[in-house]
């Protein structure tokens, strides 16, 4: 095979992320020629003064999509196989590319205006991966593929596959969203425990899990709760509902409401339950972020809560939530200002002067 030697970069420490970075660049080239590298017809060395870097095919560690279908061949001529290297991408932004004879023709399979192909689970993001389609003619400096019957069958055989590839993407997907939802409500607990560890609510009594110095007994006569804050039923049986000595060990979980509440969260069962259906949680789920901010706040309301007699202080707890996210959503989208140090002093108010708002009324 080729060897290729790419020497006298020179590679600036402060700038380590720059387009020439060794890393950078070992990873582009990986992904660019990523079949010649791992057939063995090209090996690629980068040089640099601190040292040499080989460009190796990256590993892939994502679960493999139709995995039972390696090759498929085109129902009208057997001879013409298409080759499919599929994997799961969490994160949304998975492209398919597609290949003639190793090279890539297609980056995204996203980009084609091809009846429709590129609305569909194939181009979603979530899919990512290599089709190898050697019987297809590419057109002049491989700026795509001619649209010939070869090129139709092959959009029939990925509109073939379709509904086998969805169902395969929403298993990964519901466990990729649980998994999601357990670390976010780990660290949110880890968060709301530390903070209402703190003197100014040391007077709570807190739910099971959260308590990390003495805390006052939970109040044992408490009103009956509204019924939007009322469980549906028990949680099923998982280690965070076991029952410890001061009731059940608290758990974060994100399930929708029932049609019609408003209510942001609910406590069941030793369950914080935050309503997946609320506008609010819709909002702060797009950033990883704001959905911990969230969890963390809608564990804060509940801890609250627990300590209520009357079974009224949930009603007003979540007329607070209103209020507040409304008040976040009409700040001014300005650009990030500097944090005010700790000696600086209270800004003053553009208010008018009394005397001179007098004077205009007057007149």
């Amino acid at each position: 095979g080729f060897r290729v030697v790419i020497s006298e970069l020179k590679f600036d420490p402060t700038r380590s992320r720059g387009p020439l970075a060794p890393d950078t660049l070992r990873r582009y080239l990986a992904e660019k020629f990523e079949t010649y590298l791992r057939e063995g017809w090209l090996t690629i060395e980068i040089r640099t003064g601190v040292g040499r870097f080989a460009v190796v095919p990256s590993r892939i560690r994502l679960p493999r999509l139709l995995a039972d279908v390696r090759e498929l061949a085109l129902p009208r001529a057997p001879d013409k196989k298409l080759r499919l290297e599929l994997y799961f991408d969490p994160s949304g932004r998975g492209r398919i590319a597609i290949r003639h004879h190793g090279v890539t023709v297609v980056e995204d399979l996203a980009a084609l205006a091809a009846y429709g192909v590129e609305e569909s689970a194939w181009a979603q993001g979530f899919v990512r991966g290599v089709l190898d389609a050697d019987f297809l003619s590419p057109l002049p400096a491989r700026s795509g593929f001619e649209e010939n019957e070869d090129w139709i069958a092959l959009l029939d055989v990925l509109d073939r596959y379709l509904p086998t590839l969805e169902a395969e993407l929403d298993g990964h997907l519901a466990a990729h969203r649980a998994q999601q939802t357990s670390e976010i409500g780990e660290r949110a607990l880890r968060l709301a425990r530390d903070i209402l560890d703190l003197d100014e609510f040391r007077d709570l009594a807190l739910p099971g899990g959260l308590a990390r110095r003495g805390r006052p007994e939970p109040p044992r006569d408490r009103g009956p709760s509204r019924r939007s804050r009322r469980g549906t039923g028990e949680p099923p049986k998982s280690p965070g509902t076991v029952p410890s000595a001061r009731g059940r060990r608290i758990r974060y979980e994100e399930v929708p409401f029932e049609d019609g509440s408003r209510a942001h969260s609910r406590f069941a069962a030793g369950v914080v339950q935050a309503n997946t259906q609320h506008p609010d949680f819709q909002h702060a789920a797009k950033s990883s972020d704001a959905r911990l901010a969230y969890a963390a706040l809608m564990i804060g309301k509940e801890s609250i809560a627990f300590n209520d007699r009357t079974g009224t202080v949930g009603d007003f707890l979540e007329k607070l939530l209103d209020f507040y996210f409304k008040l976040h959503a009409r700040k001014p989208q300005r650009g990030r200002r500097r944090a005010a140090s700790p000696s600086a002093e209270q800004e003053p108010l553009s208010l008018p002067d009394p005397g001179q708002e007098n004077t205009s009324r007057s007149l």
